[in-house]
């Protein structure tokens, strides 16, 4: 079934007209009222493109305009037994495209258990009880600030940075710059902590005073301070806190095609680029900087993993043929996701369910798509919710040169 999916235009998002989430929407949806463009950029930003069942965003079926979530609940054989078993009568996951044209917040999301005590507390801020484990593949260049960096790194940045002695405060920069592998962790909290419930004057103070040193100094200095990185945020945030974690968290820059998983309780930021996004089914975030809306500081800093963070580590990745790969969490039975790459003459491709719901977006060229009955045309931008007991093939369109790149996403069982 064909699902006509929602657009989140949220400030950090691209004003290209040639973004991800601008070409995917516009395709999904013919009918969709074109977006104004002035100056060549969209009047608006295009931050995100959501399919799946969530509230605040949730897909229809393009047949009818029913909520795919009515579907669901109307016809619970649909998602099969072993969803029905381990989540009740739902869609467990949310497939995003995200085009990222400024950072996003300082942010981690809450194990299942926390999340649903915050939603039980503060219902207008953490809007429901789900957790919220995150996994992406990068669709062109993608920078992002992802977990905490070795605690020894962070002793050099404190040396190469000494104005962050005045923000940390001498007890928080002193215990960590004297730290040992048994004190490491306790340090780190404590330093970040401080860190992030510094006063907005200390803040603004360090961050001038930094930004003034940085501008005179040679490109080998600014590099051992993180001074491109720290004007890019400082740039959209100014003042901000969350601009100093860059000395705290690990950056990367990730190619096209690349993938990582975000767990519960880890800090990231994404900083700009495009991906493909799977969650679980919940729009829950504990934010602490880079963000004009509200910063959860205390809840932030207490429910964070302080161990460096491997990119590749928890999950599986699976190369099932040359032209599908499987992207596998550790500990998530509530998603997994396909990446599906054909080009002309490429193989007949068989997505088969695993016993649950799927859905499915094209990104690239056309494709053409059998279900024991009439072929369809599978273009760019459209999304297909499969029911479990579906099976899908998909073959390269003979006369398409161009890569047609699908991701199904699905149930970890």
């Amino acid at each position: 079934m064909e699902l006509l999916c929602k657009v989140q235009t949220y400030d950090w998002g691209s004003r290209d007209p040639n973004c991800h989430v601008h070409q995917l929407s516009r395709k999904n949806d013919p009918t969709r009222a074109a977006e104004s463009i002035t100056g060549g950029k969209l009047d608006r930003p295009h931050a995100e493109i959501w399919i799946g069942t969530h509230i605040n965003g949730p897909s229809v079926l393009k047949e009818n305009g029913k909520l795919l979530s009515e579907y669901i609940t109307e016809n619970p054989e649909s998602v099969g037994e072993k969803t029905k078993e381990g989540f009740g009568v739902q869609l467990p996951f949310l497939l995003k495209v995200l085009s990222v044209s400024k950072p996003l917040s300082i942010q981690a999301h809450p194990l299942k258990a926390h999340a649903e005590e915050l939603h039980a507390k503060f219902p207008d801020i953490y809007k429901d009880p789900n957790h919220k484990p995150e996994m992406l593949i990068t669709l062109s260049k993608f920078l992002m600030l992802r977990g905490f960096r070795p605690v020894s790194d962070i002793k050099n940045y404190l040396q190469s940075v000494p104005e962050l002695r005045d923000v940390l405060g001498a007890d928080s920069a002193d215990f960590l710059a004297s730290c040992d592998s048994e004190t490491a962790q306790a340090a780190l909290k404590q330093a970040y902590r401080s860190l992030m419930t510094a006063s907005d004057e200390k803040v603004s103070h360090c961050l001038n005073q930094i930004l003034s040193r940085v501008s005179t100094l040679d490109e080998a200095t600014r590099g051992a301070c993180l001074a491109d990185l720290l004007e890019k945020l400082h740039s959209h945030f100014p003042g901000d806190v969350g601009c100093l974690s860059v000395y705290f968290l690990q950056d990367y820059e990730m190619a096209p095609g690349e993938a990582a998983f975000l767990p519960a309780n880890l800090i990231h930021a994404y900083i700009e680029g495009e991906c493909i996004e799977l969650m679980a089914c919940s729009d829950n975030v504990v934010r602490g900087g880079l963000t004009p809306k509200l910063k959860d500081v205390d809840t932030l800093c207490s429910m964070l993993e302080y161990e460096p963070a491997d990119n590749s580590a928890n999950m599986d990745v699976l190369k099932l043929t040359e032209n599908c790969t499987k992207y596998i969490p550790h500990g998530i039975k509530d998603f997994s996701i396909l990446n599906i790459m054909l080009k002309k003459g490429d193989p007949v491709t068989t997505v088969v369910s695993n016993g649950g719901p799927t859905v499915v977006l094209s990104l690239g060229s056309a494709l053409y798509s059998v279900d024991n009955g009439p072929k369809l045309t599978l273009q760019q931008g459209q999304a297909l919710f499969i029911k479990a007991s579906q099976t899908l093939n998909l073959h390269p369109d003979p006369e398409q040169e161009a890569i047609a790149q699908v991701v199904v996403a699905q149930c970890n069982f």
